[in-house]
C-alpha cells in the first residue's frame, strides 16, 4: 500500500512518479536537487550536507549511505536514535573508513548514490506517515536503520543474528 507520499517501501519497482524520477536522477543530479531538498527539513538537509562534505573530503563525487551514517554519528538527534537502537557510535565510526591525510581533489558534479536516494524516499514516507510536512533527522536516521542497503541495517541485523 502506498502512503500519502506515493512510495511503497515493499514494492519491487518504483514507478514513474516523483520517487522514480529522484531514484533515476540519483546517479547524475546535483547534490541536493530541488526535488530532493523539498522532502527534507533544514536539520535533515544539514545532515546530508555533512555527509556530502565527508564524501568530498574522501575524494568521492557520490555521497552514499556510509557517508550519511558518518554524518548521523556527528548529529546529536541522530546519535540519540542510534544509541536507543543499541548501536555504539564510536564503534560505527571505527568501522567506517577514515578521511585520508591529503584528500584527493575531484572535479565534476556531486550526486547521491541510489541507496542514499532510497533512504531519503523512505524518510519522506515515514514523515508523511507521522503527519510531518518534511522528513527530519529522526526520519532520515530511522530510514537509514531500516533500509537494507545501509551499513546501519547490516550492523543491527548482524547484532541480532538476523543475517
Amino acid at each position: 500500500m502506498t502512503g500519502p507520499g506515493g512510495y511503497d517501501p515493499d514494492a519491487e519497482h518504483v514507478g514513474d512518479g516523483l520517487y522514480g524520477r529522484l531514484l533515476a536522477a540519483g546517479s547524475r543530479s546535483d547534490l541536493l536537487d530541488p526535488r530532493l531538498t523539498r522532502l527534507l527539513d533544514r536539520p535533515a538537509k544539514a545532515m546530508v550536507d555533512l555527509a556530502a562534505r565527508r564524501a568530498g573530503a574522501m575524494g568521492r563525487l557520490r555521497t552514499g549511505t556510509d557517508d550519511l551514517m558518518w554524518a548521523a554519528c556527528h548529529t546529536e538527534r541522530a546519535v540519540a536514535i542510534l544509541r536507543h537502537c543499541g548501536l555504539d557510535t564510536a564503534e560505527v565510526l571505527r568501522d567506517l573508513a577514515s578521511v585520508g591525510a591529503t584528500p584527493a581533489r575531484v572535479a565534476g558534479r556531486r550526486s547521491l548514490t541510489r541507496g542514499l536516494c532510497r533512504v531519503v524516499m523512505v524518510a519522506d514516507y515515514l514523515a508523511h506517515q507521522s503527519g510531518a510536512a518534511r522528513a527530519g533527522v529522526a526520519h532520515l536516521t530511522t530510514a537509514l536503520l531500516v533500509e537494507g542497503c545501509t551499513r546501519a541495517y547490516r550492523m543491527i541485523a548482524d547484532r541480532d543474528g538476523a543475517v
